[in-house]
């Protein structure tokens, strides 16, 4: 059992010393790289917080978009697995006709904006929601 706290915890504690705290009594010159540092700690809070999830509904959503040739084999794997599924769908990407109109294009179209959309959660939160 941990009662600590979670490495998202420390980092969003640290991220907030470092914008509440620190940066106000940076000169000038280093509020750029102070920022960048906070911002690029956020970042990693959410990626711990967000991306097992992210990975698992990808995988997911590649697994549907791939299930004949798949077949019956829907073991959990790895990020491999990933990596071996977006190597085929590039590979189809490649091959269509995008200017037709098609189920499997429309399949593959939701599948790449769902995707974005989870990495944008993670990377870009604001992006997301300044745009919509």
């Amino acid at each position: 059992m941990h009662d600590g706290p979670t490495s998202k915890d420390l980092l969003e504690t640290a991220h907030a010393v470092l914008r509440n705290d620190i940066l106000p009594d940076v000169s000038s010159g280093n509020k750029h790289n102070v920022l960048m540092i906070a911002n690029a700690m956020a970042i990693a809070a959410r990626q711990i917080e967000l991306r097992c999830d992210a990975d698992k509904s990808e995988l997911l959503s590649l697994r549907h978009l791939f299930s004949e040739a798949l077949g019956d084999d829907q073991t959990p794997t790895s990020s491999r697995e990933i990596a071996g599924l977006n190597k085929l769908l590039t590979a189809e990407i490649m091959s269509l006709s995008f200017g037709q109109p098609s189920k499997r294009r429309d399949e593959i179209f939701t599948h790449l904006v769902e995707n974005i959309t989870r990495e944008l959660n993670i990377s870009n939160p604001k992006y997301l929601k300044s745009s919509s």
